[in-house]
């Protein structure tokens, strides 16, 4: 069996502090299970896109010439961290008219299956993220580095859209369909929320990822 030399010089625990973040790979196909809606709730999942290669070479090439010190992004301890994310988090990023929306497509799902919907979790996860999103100066005026509208969108996609799988029976009337006659897309109950407040966000990200779970819908009969 294994011995541990320095045992005495070291706690068999190590206490990991709220500054801390664990950032994860997985594959999502046919080899691997359905990440469990409770997760969900506690993450974000980000689906990594191919970037063209002659963005990425260009990419290198700057990171080369980039120099930056470390310390201009390190934080203290966890005392710093959390009194810096509070203040952060108190700040009112999501209005009325964002609350209402999220009540609606909560309401939307809740009609085609009773266990899912907006979680107050993935609610506060999602103001949490808008709240910390880091801004910069430019021309002594400090912008947001993400506008809202787009973080929205993706924010919708990676906690809302990531749970809604299941059957064509099942979803259709929430996705919306492929017309067999036409070949076309006819949009359901979520597309018309979308619609309807545009004034959020484009929701270009979260329209794109409905499209390709209503075509996997339409050829395989599920969706995950």
């Amino acid at each position: 069996s294994a011995e541990c030399q320095n045992s005495s010089n070291y706690p068999s625990r190590v206490r990991i502090g709220d500054n801390v973040i664990f950032i994860g790979t997985i594959n999502l196909d046919e080899t691997t299970k359905d990440i469990s809606d409770r997760l969900l709730d506690r993450s974000f999942v980000i689906s990594l896109t191919k970037q063209d290669f002659t963005v990425f070479e260009n990419e290198q090439v700057d990171e080369v010439r980039k120099t930056f010190s470390i310390e201009e992004y390190k934080c203290r301890d966890a005392v710093t961290y959390l009194e810096w994310k509070d203040n952060k988090s108190k700040n009112k990023v999501l209005l009325e008219e964002d609350l209402v929306f999220f009540d609606e497509v909560h309401a939307a799902i809740k009609q085609i299956d009773a266990q899912k919907g907006v979680s107050f979790r993935a609610l506060r996860n999602i103001r949490n993220y808008l709240a910390n999103i880091p801004s910069r100066k430019v021309d002594s005026v400090v912008e947001i580095m993400i506008p809202k509208r787009e973080s929205i969108d993706v924010l919708f996609k990676q906690s809302i859209l990531i749970k809604l799988k299941g059957s064509e029976n099942q979803l259709a009337q929430l996705l919306g369909h492929i017309d067999q006659n036409t070949k076309t897309y006819v949009a359901g109950t979520l597309v018309r929320i979308l619609d309807k407040y545009k004034t959020i966000s484009d929701f270009t990200v979260s329209r794109d990822d409905i499209k390709r779970k209503v075509e996997e819908m339409s050829i395989y009969g599920f969706t995950r």
